[in-house]
């Protein structure tokens, strides 16, 4: 439980309490099954904290700014849900739904730790800067150019920062554990939708957690065939430190710098498409997440709250 100790608790759960309700405020407006709204209120809330610790971090310090992001957050959330009859049920917040969610959010934040792979060199900085006010954040390496590159993610650690007394780098941890959970949610409950099975839910959200790229499929090959595309394949940089062939490097684990403790299958990497294992960039998950709160949104609310819903979506 070490990782429970780089965190003040209650501020981040009080954080964590604005942006899920609010957000389920929010989702009242949407017709939704009972069993989404929670988890994508808790989504949909953070980015709408995020777009405007954004917005309001120019004007105030840090610490006012992303409390005020969240306040406003749950307010707007109060303010679209009050003139409907709420009949919240049992069903809205399954409890064994919650407590699988917070165990995979909490586990898939472990295992991106200690990983220097990437670019953190350039992301820790980052987040340190926003923490204490540089919004828009500047190139820290040359503060006189804007860097505006994808920081979406940064500015989600950047809260945990400022307001957990957290490190960048377990803040940075914490915002992609939490992101790939609600991702990998938010395809279970698309495959949910699709099939009606929660079965194929459970294995829609896993094959999406491991599949990546397209080394993984050329084991389904007839070894002759395969034999054939290994000796077509030049192999260079980590795939040449992987096996001095495509055949040997598919069964090998991948080496690659900075790698933690736990050994990655080569089979599972891909520098065009890498599963959502390997997503520690910058940005992590969140545009797979942002795009599946979209196709979960769309077409379940009406007038000027979805469009306005989507927007924000779309805007981050």
């Amino acid at each position: 439980m070490y990782l429970l100790a780089e965190f003040s608790i209650l501020p981040l759960l009080f954080l964590l309490a604005l942006w899920a309700v609010g957000g389920y405020l929010i989702t009242l407006r949407f017709e939704l099954p009972a069993h989404e709204r929670g988890l994508v209120g808790l989504g949909l809330g953070l980015t709408l904290a995020a777009l405007l610790a954004n917005l309001i971090g120019r004007f105030l310090p840090t610490t006012s700014a992303f409390w005020l992001a969240g306040i406003l957050t749950f307010v707007i959330g109060i303010a679209l849900a009050w003139p409907l009859k709420l009949r919240i049920t049992n069903d809205e917040f399954p409890i064994a739904q919650w407590i699988v969610f917070l165990l995979s959010a909490f586990f898939l934040t472990l295992i991106g730790r200690g990983l220097g792979i990437f670019d953190d060199y350039q992301n820790l900085p980052q987040i340190s800067s926003m923490a204490l006010g540089d919004l828009p954040p500047h190139f820290v390496y040359n503060p006189r150019l804007l860097w505006s590159y994808h920081y979406f993610l940064l500015l989600v650690a950047a809260q945990f920062t400022r307001l957990t007394d957290a490190g960048p780098w377990a803040a940075m941890d914490l915002a992609r554990g939490l992101t790939l959970a609600l991702t990998l949610f938010y395809a279970g409950m698309l495959a949910q939708r699709l099939t009606h099975n929660r079965l194929a839910a459970t294995l829609s959200a896993t094959f999406l957690f491991l599949v990546g790229g397209a080394r993984w499929i050329l084991l389904l090959l007839p070894a002759s065939i395969l034999s054939r595309v290994s000796a077509s394949v030049t192999l260079i940089g980590s795939g040449a430190d992987t096996g001095p062939n495509l055949v040997t490097a598919l069964y090998k684990y991948w080496k690659i710098q900075g790698l933690g403790p736990l050994p990655f299958p080569f089979i599972y990497g891909s520098g065009l498409d890498p599963s959502l294992t390997m997503a520690h960039a910058g940005y992590g998950v969140s545009a797979v997440m942002l795009i599946l709160l979209v196709i979960l949104l769309a077409g379940k609310g009406r007038g000027c709250v979805q469009q306005a819903v989507l927007a924000v979506l779309l805007a981050d």
